[in-house]
């Protein structure tokens, strides 16, 4: 996390920050690769930062144009399948462990461990402001 944070310290001051709060059965679930980032995703976001807190909630960090300050922080909900791909990203990075707090839901991770997990988010802006959209087709 420390590497992390040196490579982006700059950028990620001035980010958005949003937090992924779950809210069906699927838990965040937690890897030993750490902290993913995501570059480059568009001319415009340089990277994005995945960062599950806890089973229940999830950071993610978008440095784009026009950030929405640091004293404010976007709560997002996150349905089963959104938190399966917060997951997909989580497994990307894996090297060796998972970790959960519920049963490990093996058949999930012996298929995404390791792999790369598609973008299946798009970020674009519209009269400088964020617009996320889910694709299900790229998940």
């Amino acid at each position: 996390m420390g590497h992390v944070f040196g490579v982006y310290v700059e950028t990620i001051l001035s980010a958005t920050f949003m937090i992924s709060q779950r809210t069906g059965t699927a838990e965040f679930i937690y890897a030993d690769g750490g902290i993913v980032v995501d570059e480059p995703w568009a001319p415009d976001i340089p990277f994005t930062m995945h960062v599950p807190l806890t089973p229940d909630v999830a950071l993610q960090v978008l440095p784009v144009p026009n950030p929405i300050p640091l004293r404010e922080v976007p709560v997002i909900e996150a349905t089963n399948p959104g938190v399966a791909r917060m997951n997909r990203i989580t497994l990307s990075a894996a090297q060796r462990f998972v970790f959960t707090r519920q049963a490990p839901p093996t058949t999930f991770i012996r298929r995404y461990f390791g792999v790369p997990a598609p973008a299946s988010i798009g970020y674009r802006f519209i009269n400088g402001r964020l617009e996320t959209r889910y694709e299900p087709g790229h998940m």
